[in-house]
């Protein structure tokens, strides 16, 4: 395949399933066992295998109930946010292949052949347009060519591929298994994705053969942003057109158990750090510009409700605590202040740093990377206390699944 050839959009998704493309296959137990090439059934089917296959882009968990009830957690690398370059380069290698050359050069085609319409540009919706913008036809090849050293050399720190994958699955076992402990009702989790598959329209047929009596949406993003939630909320509703009652949840930046998970994680690396000295605990978000809050956005009001509420419950005399933001990409002004610019503010006080991802609930490029590697750089060696961000603790899950109980018809509150 060429860029100068016209294809259709089934001609282009044909081209990504190629064998150069590997899917991680894992046994009954979840241990890897190899890279095999995707089938329709991989990309289609809801045995656990399956969920394996999932890129996790936009996070949207979609919860449907009836007297047999499933979930469906669709988790991606927010790094993918950062610009046109990121999103259209890291979209096919975020997705845990094997082949990381190949599918860097198929994602240099991808965003050439999304510029041309030949992937369609509505898969930019208008709230990430909004956010990314739309790129143009002439610079795509030169902006797909320079991403990809950076992204290649990104993912090599962390194996060659991204964890999130395998991260969400466990959050999605374990969010399964507490809805189903009482033994009431029975609850099935399946994931959606935005950019990759299983695609909603795709999803959607397995919903249709489930049958539910209600679909609850939950996003895996805690604090709501027009750029992630609501863009994921409106992706399947555009594309689910089910007869079913439908129920969402925006936000979950105040939960109690969401703040108290954050509390004893952060709590253990204070604790940690104060044997060196009096800690300075930075809570780093994603960051988002400017623009985009000023149009109303919340995320950065919530954000900081968030962390306030954290504070207050570790209730530690004088503490010295701070909100920042990571990954800003370009020109254009963004949230401040920059996470490396209140690491290196540390550095020059000569104080332990205790940094918590306070946006993102699972691994990825993010915290492994930018948060491990890069910002820890900037800090004196033993002065730098990275928190883990929440995955599968057991309040976090139990903050998912009371949500969508609380949401539920077939539970009796």
């Amino acid at each position: 395949m060429t860029n100068n050839e016209n294809y259709t959009e089934e001609q282009i998704e044909q081209e990504f399933k190629k064998d150069t493309i590997k899917f991680p296959i894992f046994d009954k137990n979840r241990q890897h066992i190899e890279y095999n090439s995707p089938n329709p059934g991989q990309l289609m089917n809801e045995s656990p295998p399956s969920l394996f296959v999932k890129v996790l882009l936009f996070p949207l968990t979609i919860f449907l109930k009836a007297l047999q009830s499933c979930i469906m957690i669709s988790l991606a690398a927010v790094e993918l946010l950062e610009a046109v370059p990121s999103f259209c380069v890291d979209v096919v290698f975020d997705r845990g292949f094997a082949s990381t050359q190949s599918n860097m050069k198929r994602s240099a085609h991808l965003l050439y052949a999304s510029v041309r319409n030949l992937v369609p540009v509505t898969k930019l919706d208008e709230c990430v347009a909004d956010f990314i913008g739309k790129p143009e036809e002439r610079c795509s090849k030169f902006i797909s060519k320079r991403r990809e050293s950076t992204a290649q050399e990104i993912y090599e720190h962390i194996g060659g591929k991204s964890p999130i994958l395998e991260n969400t699955k466990a959050q999605a076992d374990a969010l399964e298994l507490k809805l189903n402990e009482n033994g009431n009702h029975v609850y099935k989790i399946f994931i959606c994705m935005r950019y990759w598959h299983p695609f909603a329209d795709e999803v959607v047929k397995s919903v249709k053969q489930f049958d539910p009596d209600e679909i609850i949406l939950l996003p895996l993003y805690p604090q709501y942003s027009t750029t992630t939630t609501l863009s994921s909320i409106e992706n399947w509703q555009k594309n689910a057109k089910l007869e079913c009652n439908t129920k969402t949840i925006h936000h979950y930046y105040d939960n109690e158990d969401f703040i108290e998970a954050h509390v004893n994680l952060t709590s253990k690396y204070y604790k940690l750090a104060s044997k060196i000295g009096k800690p300075r605990v930075l809570f780093s978000a994603h960051s988002l510009p400017l623009s985009i809050i000023k149009k109303g956005d919340p995320y950065a009001s919530q954000i900081e409700k968030t962390v306030k509420l954290i504070v207050k419950k570790l209730n530690i005399e004088d503490l010295d605590w701070g909100i920042c933001y990571q990954s800003k990409v370009g020109p254009v002004k963004w949230l401040e202040p920059s996470t490396e610019s209140e690491l290196s503010r540390a550095k020059d006080d000569n104080i332990p740093v205790v940094l918590s991802p306070i946006s993102f609930v699972s691994e990825h490029s993010e915290t492994l990377v930018e948060l491990d590697i890069e910002y820890k750089a900037i800090i004196k060696d033993g002065y730098y206390f990275r928190v883990p961000t929440l995955s599968t603790d057991l309040l976090f899950i139990k903050c998912l699944a009371d949500l969508c109980l609380d949401h539920s018809q077939s539970t009796d509150l």
